[in-house]
Order: C-alpha cells, then structure tokens, then sequence
C-alpha cells in the first residue's frame, strides 16, 4: 500500500495552505479633502492615477461629493479594476487630475502589502496567490514557482467561507528540487540524503525541496509523515487535518465508488480505484468535490497530520491480536477502516503494538469499493513511507 502526501491551508499530495484569515481587502481607497475653483458645484470628478516607475498603472475617474461653501469632500475611490498587486510594498504615486487642472502629486506611503490591511470578507486567496479569474466554478488560486529553468504553476482552491475558510492543493502533491527542478518520489523512494526519513534537514539544505500542486505530473509518494511535512512547510503549507480533508470532499459521496473499476461509472476521469497505479494530476476532472478538490478517492491514499493510536493486544514480540472491529453501519458504502484495531507497520515486515499510526484517507487505485470518503487506514507509523502527500495552504 502507498499513500501520498496532500498539503493544506497553506492550510494538502492533497495539501492543505496555511491560509489567512479575516478575509480580503477592500477595494477601494478613502479620500477626502478640499477643492475650490470657479464653477465648482456640489460634485466634482476627479481623476486618480495610480503611477509605478513614472508609468501610469491604471485611471480612475471619481465622482465625489463637494460641500459647495467649504470646498471639502470625502469618499472612495474604488481599485477593483486595478491590477490586484497594485499596492505590494513598492513605491505607487498618485496624481490627482479635475478636468486639465493638475490637483496633487505624491507618493503613498509604500507599505509591504497594505491592500491586505483592511480586512473584509473571506479572502479569495492566500497571500502571494493571484486568483484564477477564468475558472468560474471554483476559487482558484495560483503562484509561479521557478523550478530551474522553468518557472510552474502551484495551484490551490478555497474551501468553505468565512473564518473557517482554508486553501487545499488543488492536485495530488509532488515533490521537486527548487533548483534543479528534478522531481522525487514518482516512481520511488530516491529523496535526497538532505531530507532525512525523520524529515530533518542537513546543513544548509532546508526548504531546498518543496511540494507543489501541479498538472500533467506523477504525484510524489515514497515518504515518511514526517518527509510530508518539511516539504509542504518548505512550500509554505501544512499537512490537512482529518477535518479539512472531510469538508474538502463535500460533493463526493455522491459519487462514491460502486466498482472497483479504473474510474467509475463516469469514466475514465472518475475516480480510480481500480487501475494498475496511480494516474497523473489534473485527469480527475469527474472525481472533484464540490470545492474543486480532485483524487480525494481513489488514486492515492491522502496523508494527513492526525496520528492514531494502536490498538490491539500482544502476541509475541512484534504481532498483534486483534479486539473487535466496528464496521460502518449503513449509509456509509462500503467504505473501510483498516488497521483501526490492530497493529501498526514499523519497519517493513515487522509490526508493532502501540506505536501511532499516521491517519491515510480516500483508498488508492487498487482499493475498489472499499475506498471513498469514509475510508480510514491506520496501518503505518510515521516513519513508514507511504504513498500519498496531501496538505492546505
């Protein structure tokens, strides 16, 4: 069995980002002041150009109130159809124009990332992502990467709204060499010594590998918890908690697989629960959830940050008996837990009792019914490579 890590919230291969909370800025700048002049009546427009290394970035024409015996006025002065990293900690001038009459010239003040400053809302995504306005159905996020000498795009979703809102990998992780842009983990366990099985760095090499969400690629398996977690950190996310992956695959159950065939009864896009390996990225177009997850059945097994105990009791050194097992009562398919009872995998073939067992969710290709969203494998300790990396943003 392999699984995959996904990394999360950026709060999951799928990965969850770490994500900001408190939501979006508002697009739109307050403004008030004082303009007198003759024929000046109760409204004036005003026209704000938001200038960048002496070129003009983007106009915007302002309609505002006058008080017509002072002179003073107040109002907004809406950015929305300014580029949105408009305000990202470099120097933005603003000339204000009435009519042909230049009104004021100045910089303002170049704050590292004001348009995050005034929080509303739920944030479309999390800093350092640009949203994906071409895909209407979900919230896309992306941020280029330069692997080499090829620069990639990450790419995550939002799941839920308001507060409890993260950002999950939008595709099974993979892991690549920030600068020689190899990929590891796709046909094995060939990670470099830098990166122990411990997932700690050697001198030096911290951060040197990162997990991305990424199209048209082998998702990354092979690694231990403990290997899934540097390299999502490494990509600033996190592994997803049992949680996250749950509300990630709303929309799923629905289609649940019936038979353990190399998609289901959508086809080759479903979910893969029956083939002869995993697939690549990006063709689970008929096995998404609701949010526009992909491959959370099927395909490879999800790794999550959640450690479980062992149960079970000693028999010999290294085996275990195991108690009663509680199944899935009704409703659930014919979703598996496995290992929920019994002994964990330590060092291959050996096993344990009472060693923690790293929470894997979804099945993987070779998992037919048995797969889906209730299904739960605590089969191997976090030592053990597995075959999936999952995380959030």
């Amino acid at each position: 069995m392999v699984a995959v890590a996904v990394c999360a919230g950026m709060t999951a291969a799928n990965a969850l980002t770490a994500g900001r909370t408190g939501g979006h800025s508002r697009s739109a700048l307050t403004v008030s002041g004082t303009i007198n002049g003759p024929g000046m009546g109760a409204s004036v427009t005003v026209n704000y150009d938001f200038l960048k290394g002496g070129s003009t970035v983007c106009t915007v024409p302002t309609t505002l109130a006058r008080d017509t015996s002072t002179g003073s006025f107040t109002g907004e002065v809406d950015t929305a159809a300014c580029p949105s990293n408009l305000f990202d900690g470099s120097d933005v001038t603003v000339r204000v124009d009435v009519g042909d009459a230049g009104v004021a010239t100045g910089a303002v003040n170049p704050v590292p990332y004001a348009r995050y400053a005034e929080q509303v809302g739920t944030a479309d995504c999390p800093v350092g992502y640009e949203r994906d306005r071409a895909e209407t159905r979900w919230v896309v996020c992306s941020r280029a990467y330069a692997l080499g000498a090829v620069t990639v795009r990450d790419e995550v979703v939002r799941v839920g709204t308001g507060a409890t809102a993260f950002w999950m990998d939008r595709y099974e992780a993979s892991v690549w060499d920030a600068t020689s842009g190899a990929q590891f983990g796709a046909t094995g366990a060939d990670y470099p010594s830098r990166l122990g099985a411990n997932g700690q760095w050697a001198a030096g090499a911290r951060d040197s590998l990162l997990a991305l969400s990424r199209a048209g690629v082998t998702p990354s398996r092979f690694l231990s918890w403990f290997q899934a977690s540097a390299v999502c950190s490494a990509a600033g996310k996190r592994l997803m908690t049992r949680r996250e992956w749950f509300a990630a695959t709303d929309g799923l159950v629905a289609i649940d697989p019936t038979a353990p065939l190399n998609g289901n009864a959508t086809g080759e896009h479903g979910c893969n629960t029956g083939g002869s390996g995993p697939r690549n990225t990006g063709l689970g177009t008929d096995c998404v959830s609701s949010w526009g997850v992909q491959d959370l059945i099927g395909n490879l097994w999800e790794q999550t940050e959640d450690w479980y105990a062992a149960a079970g009791t000693a028999n010999g050194t290294n085996n275990a008996i195991n108690i009663d097992a509680l199944s899935w009562p009704s409703g659930y398919g014919e979703d598996a837990t496995q290992n929920v009872n019994g002994s964990v995998v330590r060092e291959v073939p050996t096993r344990a009792i009472g060693l923690p067992g790293v929470g894997l969710l979804g099945g993987q290709w070779s998992s037919g019914t048995t797969s889906g969203v209730f299904s739960l494998d605590v089969g191997a300790a976090p030592r053990t490579a597995r075959s999936r990396l999952a995380s959030v943003a």
